[in-house]
C-alpha cells in the first residue's frame, strides 16, 4: 500500500484529541490509524514559515493554527508516514478543500543525533476566505496544541513561544 507524509503543527499533534474527533465522526479503523501515527511520528520543521492562529474555526470557538510565510521563522511539528487511504480522514478533519487547502512542502525530519532528512509532506493551511488576522485561540485549543508539542518533544524554546500566544479567555 502506498504511503504519504503528512505534517501536523496544530491539534493533530495531540493523538488523544484526534482520536476523540475520529470517534465523534464514526470513522473506521481508528485504532489502526492512531497506532500508525504513534509508530511513524517524527519531529519535523518547515523553514521560512511561522505558525499563526488566524484560521476561523466554528468548532474550536476561536482562531486555530495556520501557516504564514516568514523567512526568519520555522514551524515545528510532527510528520506522520501513513497509508494513502488515511489522507481522506485528514482531508475531512481539515475541511479540505473549503476550509483548508493542502500542498506538498519540503519538510526537514529531525532525527536522533541531529541527523536531518528531507521529505515532501502534505501540509494543510487555511484558504483565504477562512482567515481572520484578528483572531486568537481559546486557552483550551492552545493547550491541546501545547500538549501535542510536549508529547512529541518539540524544542523547549518553540513550546515556550506557543505558551506566550495570547488567548481569548
Amino acid at each position: 500500500m502506498k504511503k504519504e507524509w503528512v505534517f501536523s503543527y496544530g491539534s493533530n499533534m495531540d493523538l488523544e484529541d484526534l482520536r476523540e474527533w475520529l470517534i465523534r465522526h464514526r470513522f473506521e479503523e481508528i485504532k489502526r490509524l492512531i497506532n500508525q501515527l504513534r509508530r511513524t511520528g517524527v519531529i519535523a520543521v518547515i523553514r521560512g514559515q511561522r505558525v499563526v492562529f488566524n484560521h476561523i474555526s466554528q468548532g474550536r470557538g476561536g482562531g486555530t493554527c495556520n501557516i504564514e510565510k516568514c523567512e526568519e521563522e520555522n514551524i515545528y511539528g510532527v510528520t506522520y508516514y501513513i497509508d494513502e487511504k488515511f489522507i481522506e480522514i485528514f482531508d475531512k478533519k481539515e475541511g479540505y478543500p473549503v476550509s483548508h487547502t493542502r500542498d506538498l512542502f519540503q519538510i526537514t525530519l529531525i532525527k536522533g543525533n541531529n541527523n536531518e532528512e528531507y521529505v515532501n509532506a502534505w501540509v494543510y493551511y487555511a484558504t483565504p476566505e477562512k482567515i481572520d488576522k484578528t483572531l486568537k485561540p481559546t486557552i483550551k485549543y492552545k493547550n491541546v496544541v501545547i500538549k501535542g508539542a510536549k508529547h512529541w518533544g518539540l524544542p523547549p524554546e518553540y513550546i515556550k513561544k506557543l505558551e506566550k500566544i495570547p488567548t481569548l479567555d
